[in-house]
This record gives C-alpha cells, sequence and structure tokens, in this order.
C-alpha cells in the first residue's frame, strides 16, 4: 500500500487521521549542525595528532645509512 496524505500504512476500516506528526524544521537544522560540530571536532584531532606525529620514510631505512646534517628534525 502507498502512503499518501488521506491513507496509511495499518490503517483500519473508516479510521479518521487525527493529525501528522511531522518534526520542526529547525529539528533537521540542529541535526546538521550536531553532525558539523562532531566532524570539526574529529577533524581537529586528527590535525593534532598529524602534527605530533613524525612521518618517517622508509627510504631513510633503506637508501641512507646517516641522515644528512641539512635535514633538521629527523634525528
Amino acid at each position: 500500500m502507498q502512503n499518501s496524505d488521506s491513507d496509511f500504512f495499518g490503517r483500519q476500516g473508516d479510521e479518521k487521521i487525527l493529525y501528522v506528526v511531522r518534526p520542526h524544521p529547525l529539528a533537521t537544522t540542529a541535526a546538521l549542525i550536531k553532525i558539523y560540530i562532531i566532524s570539526l571536532a574529529i577533524f581537529f584531532v586528527l590535525v593534532v595528532l598529524g602534527s605530533q606525529i613524525r612521518v618517517v620514510s622508509s627510504i631513510f631505512y633503506v637508501g641512507l645509512q646517516q641522515i644528512p646534517e641539512h635535514l633538521p628534525g629527523m634525528r
């Protein structure tokens, strides 16, 4: 059965639809803002963690026996 304005699934006999419950438009906006805040928090956590972790390429392990002096922060 298809839902419409005058009918709904599970309707019995001559039941009347008293009211239709719909969420307030601000509820959708509030949910989106909540998702944006959570995603920004996760982004900032990843940025902070990414800035704290030293990036080491495997070429330093394979190709170089010593790290050159002109590469600061790699020792």
